[in-house]
């Protein structure tokens, strides 16, 4: 909703400061009072192309401020709290447009500022302007579908059908980066497979490198092995002193000792068994040096070994273990690009079952939409032959199409054929901006349930109608406002009457420049205001007096009778 809206140098207005209803606000006045300025206004807080000429004269910049008040469910009110702009449960949002001559301008949204393609994204949706304004969400026809299946209750199917239109996108696209990586999976299997290779044929074993590094040590060490065991055996036996001589002849002392000391038998006990230990490992020692092996061959061999296990833990890791690891990770990824192809397969299968049921969810959607059609187009007819517009068509041209779409098969546009015997056209090809304003009346109070914009402001509605008619359209107006902000700009009694929030605009002269002014009028005043707009200049007691009656046939919900 436009709550407040404040204007500063813009074309001739000085000054205005504005607060507005939520219901039914008429703008009424003498011809080039400046009404259209105010609309002007609001589609430049909207995202609306400004012009140095939009500045009054004398001045340097003009500003526009329009504090909104945003529906929960607005995509707007989300959008600026993802942006960080509203903030927990506010829902007010303050537009301030400063227009320069130096054509610099700058657009603030509640104290940040913003780009003209970022507002006018934003507020897409908040506010429709019918005249000649291009915020006219109607002209939009791709928005036609969309107002079609809500005015058909179809928003469950439409929902369902979403689903799988979107389980066939992601299944595509799934699909599309498994097939983009075919090459490189070829090529990646070819890879693995000889590093699996390569590290099999190596035979590795757990613990092989240890066990190699010990045998390469004796065997490059088997010569001087060979001498030290021959020297111990030497010195055990063959040496001028040999150590077992040296050994027994100290028990012998013992022995001697013990004769006289009992106590030494522990001691010559002990001797005992250091004499038979000297004696087996002596013939360990002899057996030792007997098992060296003086084999160059073998030694070559290990040396080989040695250097494949260091040429494959330069690639594959620093031990055998961790070797032995990536080869078990390497055959998982192996098994993963193999399984690929069924992957894919699969894929295919699941696209191609998911896509018939799209479709005949989308055939049912379109069964709906076609019933749907031939019901808006008898009540968009009804509601325009109401506006002395009977011999008008309205036709939803509904286009089946082969191709799936997040909407399904449909092609939806809504045309109009003003008049017996012209082609249907697009509703933007509609040139006349009163009956333009009509036929959105229409479809707005045709589409009033499902509409989800909830300012509307209609200018030039009145061209061309009078009487009855322009009563009708009132009524309209009313209506409409008890689900939406209204605006409308007339110069015809019956429509005004029906305001809820009534105000004048009129030209008046201050210091010698002509300036515009708003006045929220009174109930006394609209009395006046009607009065002057159903009299002319001159204004008798009778036409107060119908000016009266009319309001008070307003307030009662009662309409009269005017000629056409």
């Amino acid at each position: 909703m436009l709550k407040e809206l404040r204007i500063k140098d813009f074309a001739i207005v000085d000054s205005l400061d504005l607060s507005f209803s939520n219901d039914l606000n008429i703008l009424t006045g003498e011809t080039g009072a400046g009404k259209s300025i105010i609309i002007d206004a609001v589609d430049l807080s909207l995202g609306g192309k400004a012009s140095p000429e939009h500045i009054r004269s004398g001045s340097d910049e003009a500003v526009i401020e329009a504090l909104f008040d945003l529906p929960d469910k607005s995509p707007t009110r989300a959008r600026l709290s993802d942006m960080g702009i509203l903030k927990g449960d506010e829902r007010e949002i303050v537009v301030r447009r400063l227009i320069s001559r130096s054509g610099r301008g700058k657009i603030f949204v509640n104290g940040g500022m913003l780009n003209l393609s970022t507002l006018k994204d934003l507020m897409d949706g908040i506010v429709d302007i019918h005249g000649q304004h291009e915020h006219q969400s109607l002209l939009n026809r791709n928005r036609h579908i969309d107002l079609l299946d809500a005015y058909g209750r179809l928003e469950d199917k439409r929902v369902e059908f979403g689903k799988d239109f979107l389980r066939i996108k992601d299944l595509n696209d799934e699909l599309s980066r498994l097939e983009k990586d075919e090459v490189e999976r070829i090529k990646r299997v070819g890879f693995i497979n000889f590093m699996i290779d390569e590290i099999t044929g190596g035979g590795l074993k757990s613990g092989e490198e240890e066990e190699l590094l010990r045998d390469k040590k004796i065997l490059s060490s088997s010569e001087r092995l060979a001498r030290l065991s021959d020297s111990v055996l030497q010195e055990l036996y063959e040496s001028g002193d040999p150590l077992l001589t040296r050994l027994q002849a100290i028990k012998s002392s013992l022995r001697e000792m013990k004769e006289v000391d009992p106590a030494i038998d522990d001691i010559e006990r002990l001797w005992d068994e250091v004499i038979i230990q000297a004696k087996e490992a002596a013939m360990l020692v002899r057996g030792y040096g007997s098992r060296i092996d003086h084999d160059p061959a073998r030694l070559e061999q290990i040396n080989e070994r040695l250097d494949l296990i260091g040429r494959l833990k330069k690639k594959y890791g620093s031990t055998i273990d961790e070797i032995l690891d990536d080869l078990s990770m390497k055959r998982i990824e192996l098994d993963e690009l193999n399984s690929r192809e069924e992957k894919i397969g699969k894929i295919r299968e699941d696209i191609e079952e998911a896509t018939r049921k799209a479709y005949d969810l989308a055939r049912v959607l379109s069964e709906g939409r076609r019933n749907a059609a031939g019901r808006l187009e008898g009540a968009i007819e009804k509601e325009l032959s109401s506006l002395k517009m009977e011999r008008t068509r309205f036709i939803v041209d509904t286009v089946q199409r082969e191709e799936l779409d997040s909407r399904g098969i449909d092609r939806i546009e809504f045309l109009i054929s003003p008049n017996p015997g012209e082609e249907p056209k697009p509703l933007s090809g509609v040139a006349s901006g009163g009956e333009l304003s009509r036929i959105m009346l229409a479809l707005k109070s045709a589409l009033a349930g499902v509409d989800d914009v909830p300012t509307l402001i209609f200018d030039e509605i009145d061209a061309g109608i009078g009487g009855g008619v322009a009563e009708m359209v009132g009524k309209r107006l009313y209506d409409l406002s008890k689900g939406h902000q209204v605006f409308c700009i007339t110069h015809l009694p019956q429509i005004a009457s029906f305001a809820q929030s009534h105000y004048y605009v009129e030209k008046v002269e201050d210091g010698g420049r002509t300036v515009t002014r708003v006045n929220r009028l009174s109930e006394k005043e609209r009395i006046s205001e009607i009065a002057r707009m159903l009299g002319g200049v001159e204004i008798t007691k009778a036409t107060i007096k119908h000016a009266e009656e009319l309001i008070i046939l307003r307030k009662s919900g009662k309409t009269t009778s005017f000629p056409d």
